[in-house]
């Protein structure tokens, strides 16, 4: 995969004169975000895109100067035909575009949108600033009503783009013309890193940033955070919150000043602060000082706060060979915002996910399972308790102590884990989408006829599987379309005998009303409905607000676009393109069971049973080896680097498969609420 990061520059504008070599903090404002792009490990190459040959007096060597044309230049020039016009010249699966004017945007910054993208869980990223408070337009307020003035933390929280990055597929820009997609990565900034010069005013807003004179600036820097920590207090929260999460008992304050004192006070009785490290004391608050070279010296301990508020990155390096876990009081205090603010935030579950990574880092030798389905368990299993938490108003530290306690108990260990299964339960389905990736179109062709399947098969496979492995986080039914499933009632109250699965996700098309004997059943915190909105359904408002009614969780998802996974011929790619493929497979961890046999993904399954590709010996048949056995090859089977079938398929491989429209049907619908009267 090649990902390049650009920034587009003019050498001359309307309403700052030549702001992008002006100087700041000894060097011109276009090496800064420059700098910090050529700091990314992932990135095959840094370009300005600029049509004045004189730029490369001004940039680094490391950067190359693409020519662009002169009628870019122009006031009146769209930022997207800009965008359009470098990814005609340089071609890119992923693309990084960085605005010269925010210069101190930060490399973890850019590298956490541009994680999340990679991840494949984000099709784009661009960096935000929150706005968490009182809003107005057209001279009215915005976002409360002033006769019943809600509290600051209950307020909906916006997202203002603060225009310093961007980061996109080709595709994206090339078929959608767009710079952010159908699901965005927020990155949230600091308000330094959301600076961005475009006036005077800005310019010596920036000058005043990077003024040697420190100690004015972090006067500043502390000021601002102790207004955010009263806040908390006001509201409810305690900064000691963080600590009773993630089970921390150790820990060291960087920084002997007044913010670092005002820490030991909140923190002393319920974590054991150890030390200050700061190199021009020895002591403070009755505790030792220790010197940044010195930290050898130092016993063991969970975590070090960093306070004060500059040289972030010289303070990282001096640290960096201490094995706490390393945080910044900002990222404590924005933790801290969102535990007391009770919503289950991306925050949050990316904060769980950095503790995980910690852990896994710290504590494990490759033990089972693959890395990718140690986090895939994470993700699924942070995903859930989410929407527990937030649909049933529970939110609390004690649910993320109790979450954390789970991921400790069943996933942070050397059980074998498994994040998702799909589970069959019928190929019968009230859709005929074209690129179905199950294949259920086909069940209805060449004489083949959809079926359900047998219910003691279901259950036969469920308790082969359960027995050989601890704990799967995630089994979804699928069909086809689940609702149609003679047997759902009777199914649904078997699974919940089940204790080693964390949750069922019903995965239904939102054809079907299910009936209330069945809503009944659904209303088990164990259960899930994922509502796939392709805008084919009329019934999507009717099956809400039944869902409503009966108080069962549930999410409606409205992408439109499907990735194409292909005619299903064989590629003969070589193996090193397989393995690379399934390492960026979507769906390599979400492993299919059907009629007892394990897959790889529902291409596999399906493709097999329909004659569209040929039969291997990849799948694992379940019933043919003891528990024992079954263990052992269940760990193998989720090891595997790649499986015959991607040899065949590219649907989940992103950035490489051209998107097509979702729920695209092959003819013309005709079937009743209950599915009773469907033509096949």
């Amino acid at each position: 995969m090649k990902i390049v990061a650009w920034v587009p520059i003019k050498m001359n504008n309307e309403r700052l004169p030549g702001k992008n070599i002006l100087p700041l903090a000894g060097k011109p404002l276009c090496q800064h975000v420059l700098g910090e792009l050529l700091k990314l490990d992932e990135i095959d190459g840094v370009y300005a895109f600029c049509s004045e040959q004189e730029l490369e007096n001004y940039i680094q060597k490391e950067v190359t100067r693409i020519p662009r044309s002169e009628t870019l230049n122009s006031f009146s020039t769209k930022i997207n035909d800009v965008i359009l016009a470098f990814s005609n010249v340089i071609d890119a699966d992923v693309y990084v575009y960085a605005q010269v004017t925010s210069p101190f945007l930060k490399k973890e910054t850019i590298e956490r949108g541009l994680n999340a993208v990679l991840s494949g869980e984000y099709d784009s990223a661009l960096s935000v600033k929150v706005l968490h408070d009182f809003l107005w337009k057209d001279e009215k307020p915005f976002n409360y009503n002033p006769v019943d003035i809600a509290r600051t933390q209950d307020l909906e929280i916006l997202y203002q783009e603060t225009g310093g990055f961007y980061i996109y597929t080709k595709d994206l820009i090339q078929n959608y013309n767009r710079r952010t997609g159908f699901k965005p990565y927020f990155t949230e900034v600091s308000e330094m890193e959301a600076v961005d010069i475009d006036y005077r005013e800005d310019y010596e807003l920036a000058q005043s940033i990077v003024l040697k004179d420190y100690g004015r600036t972090n006067d500043a820097y502390n000021i601002s955070r102790f207004r955010k920590w009263v806040r908390i207090a006001e509201n409810g929260g305690n900064i000691s919150d963080y600590f009773e999460v993630f089970g921390y008992k150790t820990c060291a304050i960087y920084g002997a000043g007044v913010l670092g004192g005002e820490l030991y006070d909140a923190l002393k009785d319920v974590v054991s602060v150890k030390y200050f490290i700061d190199g021009k004391i020895a002591e403070y608050r009755d505790l030792p000082c220790i010197k940044p070279e010195k930290l050898s010296e130092m016993e063991p301990i969970d975590i070090i706060i960093i306070t004060p508020g500059f040289d972030e990155q010289k303070i990282r390096h001096a640290l960096e060979n201490s094995t706490a876990r390393i945080i910044l009081i900002d990222d404590l205090l924005k933790a801290e915002f969102h535990f007391w603010n009770r919503e289950w935030t991306q925050d949050i579950k990316d904060e769980l996910k950095k503790e995980f990574q910690k852990e896994y880092e710290h504590s494990f030798n490759g033990y089972g399972i693959s890395r990718k389905c140690w986090e895939a368990s994470v993700n699924e299993f942070l995903n859930y308790m989410a929407r527990r938490a937030n649909s049933q108003k529970q939110f609390s530290v004690d649910t993320l102590k109790s979450t954390w306690s789970f991921i400790r108990q069943f996933i942070l260990n050397e059980n074998v884990t498994l994040p998702l299964i799909d589970l069959v339960i019928t190929t019968r389905c009230t859709l005929r989408c074209k690129k179905c990736f199950h294949l259920i179109p086909t069940y209805a062709k060449d004489g083949r006829s959809p079926f359900d399947v047998e219910l003691q098969t279901i259950l036969t496979d469920l308790d082969k599987l359960l027995s050989s492995v601890d704990f799967i986080v995630k089994i979804n039914i699928l069909g086809g379309e689940p609702f149609l499933y003679r047997h759902l009632d009777e199914l649904l109250t078997r699974l919940l005998a089940y204790e080693n699965v964390g949750c069922f996700n019903i995965v239904t098309n939102g054809t079907i009303i299910p009936a209330d004997s069945i809503c009944r059943l659904l209303q088990n915190e164990k259960f899930y409905v994922f509502i796939n909105d392709y805008g084919v359904s009329p019934n999507i408002s009717k099956l809400e607000e039944k869902l409503d009614e009966f108080g069962i969780m549930y999410h409606t998802d409205s992408d439109r676009h499907w990735y194409d996974f292909g005619d299903l011929k064989k590629k003969a790619l070589p193996e090193s393109e397989l393995k690379e493929n399934f390492a960026n497979c979507g769906y390599a961890v979400c492993k299919s069971l059907m009629e007892g046999e394990l897959h790889t993904c529902a291409v596999h399954k399906h493709g097999q049973r329909n004659g569209l590709i040929p039969k291997s010996n990849d799948a694992l048949r379940i019933h043919e080896h003891s528990e024992d056995e079954l263990r052992k090859k269940i760990i193998e089977f989720y090891n595997a680097e790649y499986f015959d079938v991607c040899d065949y398929c590219n649907a989940p491989i992103r950035y490489k498969s051209p998107m097509i429209p979702a729920g695209e049907q092959e003819y013309p619908l005709n079937y009743t609420e209950n599915g009773e009267k469907q033509e096949w």
